[in-house]
C-alpha cells in the first residue's frame, strides 16, 4: 500500500484556482498536486484572493433507496460545476463521483427532488475549521485488511490495500486573501487510522498508514450560503470499488413504504453528502 503522511496530503490537496499540466506519471499524484494545481472542470481562471480565518459548515448525510438513483439525474443539472476544481476531472468522473454547487435560494427545489427520490436524512454534523485545518467525517469502519480498486485516470485501474481503520470524507478549509466572506474548501475520500497515542513517533507511524484517494478530490471557493452536494453517478454494490465502498450500502436501510411512515422495508441504499457553508469570520 502506498504510504503517505497526513501533512503531505493536506499540503498537496490544498485548493487552487489555476489550470494544471498533464501529470508526470513517474510521480505519485500527491506530489504533483500543489496548492495552485487543482484543475478546473472548465479551464477558467479565477482571481486569487486572501483568506478569512474560520469557516463554519453543516454536513448532512442522506440515504436514498438504490432503486431510485435514476431520479437523482434530475438533481445534478440544477447544480453548477464551473467553480469546482479537481485533482483529475477525468478520474473523478470515471470513479462515478458526482458533485455540484448551489445556493440556499435553490435548496428548496433540490430538497423537493430528493424527497421524490425517497431520501431520508441520517446524520447532521457541524464543523468549525480554521484556515488550514481539516476534519474527517467517518463513513464506514473497516475491521480487516482489504483491497480497494479505484480509477486514477480515464481508464487506469489502481488498487490500494487498506485496513483496519475507517473510510472518511476529509474536509479542509484553505485560506483566501483579500475577499471578505469567502474561503476555499477541499474534500476527498481517505482511509485513516484513529490515533490512540500521545507519543509523537507512534502517532506519526499511525498517520503513515493513511491513504488519500486523491483522484476523487475536489475543491472550490465558497461563500456563506453556498452548498455542495456529493454523491454517486450510479449504484454500485461492489464494495471492493471506491464508489461502492464510499456511497453504497448494499445491506440496506429501512425506508417507509407508505405516506404515514408506519411501515418500512429494508432496501439497498446510496449515500449523499450535503456540505453547507453556514458562516465565515475573520
Amino acid at each position: 500500500m502506498a504510504r503517505i503522511s497526513s501533512i503531505t496530503i493536506l499540503t498537496c490537496l490544498a485548493l487552487c484556482f489555476g489550470g494544471c499540466k498533464a501529470p508526470d506519471e513517474s510521480e505519485p499524484i500527491w506530489e504533483q498536486i500543489k496548492i495552485d494545481d487543482l484543475a478546473p472542470a472548465y479551464r477558467k481562471k479565477e482571481t486569487e484572493a486572501q483568506s478569512p480565518k474560520v469557516m463554519n459548515f453543516d454536513v448532512h448525510v442522506f440515504e436514498v433507496p438504490a432503486e431510485n438513483i435514476a431520479k437523482l439525474n434530475h438533481v445534478w443539472p440544477m447544480l453548477a460545476i464551473n467553480r469546482l476544481r479537481f485533482s483529475n476531472y477525468d478520474a473523478f468522473i470515471a470513479n462515478s463521483f458526482r458533485v455540484g454547487l448551489g445556493r440556499m435560494n435553490t435548496w428548496r427545489r433540490i430538497q423537493d427532488m430528493l424527497t421524490i427520490a425517497g431520501s431520508q436524512k441520517i446524520l447532521t454534523v457541524s464543523i468549525v475549521l480554521a484556515d488550514g485545518q481539516s476534519e474527517d467525517l467517518t463513513i464506514i469502519g473497516l475491521g480487516a485488511k482489504r483491497t480497494i480498486s479505484f480509477i486514477s485516470g480515464k481508464s487506469s485501474l489502481n488498487k490500494a490495500v487498506i485496513g483496519p481503520g475507517t473510510i472518511a470524507l476529509r474536509i479542509k478549509a484553505a485560506g483566501i486573501s483579500g475577499v471578505p466572506n469567502a474561503s476555499k474548501l477541499v474534500a476527498y475520500p481517505v482511509f485513516t487510522v484513529p490515533v490512540k497515542t500521545n507519543i509523537p513517533r507512534l502517532a506519526d507511524r499511525t498517520k503513515e498508514r493513511e491513504f488519500a484517494f486523491s483522484p476523487a478530490a475536489f475543491g472550490l471557493k465558497m461563500n456563506m450560503g453556498d452548498f455542495v452536494l456529493l454523491g454517486p453517478a450510479e449504484y454500485n454494490s461492489d464494495t471492493s470499488m471506491l464508489t461502492g465502498l464510499f456511497f453504497s450500502k448494499p445491506k440496506g436501510s429501512l425506508f417507509p413504504t407508505d405516506v404515514t411512515g408506519q411501515t418500512s422495508k429494508l432496501k439497498p441504499a446510496v449515500r449523499l453528502f450535503l456540505l453547507v457553508c453556514t458562516g465565515i469570520s475573520d
